[in-house]
């Protein structure tokens, strides 16, 4: 399995904090009641410096350092496919887009 940083397993649940791209490939089909997650999201125009995605690091493994729109949406098409065949019929997958919605500095965030 890929690398999980940290993970919690009890009899109702498990939550596996990791690198959802090395990790995902290795659950079976159908094997996940929930998923939450929080994608990249787009700050302004693609220019210089990448998508005009918000940044999480500095790392080019990080989805949000694509090169542009069109690498974001096919490493985030990847991911989705994933999600799909992972989660179980009428389960769900949630996005956190708490920043998208609200902003884009820790002020906002506290609120």
């Amino acid at each position: 399995m890929g690398k999980v940083l940290n993970q919690v397993i009890t009899g109702r649940y498990a939550l596996h904090n990791g690198d959802a791209m090395e990790v995902m490939p290795d659950y079976p089909d159908e094997s996940m009641h929930c998923a939450v997650y929080s994608p990249p999201f787009a700050y302004g125009d693609e220019g210089l410096g990448g998508a005009g995605l918000y940044k999480y690091s500095s790392s080019e493994r990080d989805l949000s350092n694509a090169g542009g729109y069109s690498e974001f949406f096919e490493m985030y098409g990847y991911f989705v496919r994933e999600l799909h065949r992972l989660t179980m019929p009428g389960r769900i997958n949630a996005a956190d887009q708490r920043r998208a919605l609200h902003g884009h500095t820790d002020r906002e965030l506290r609120v």
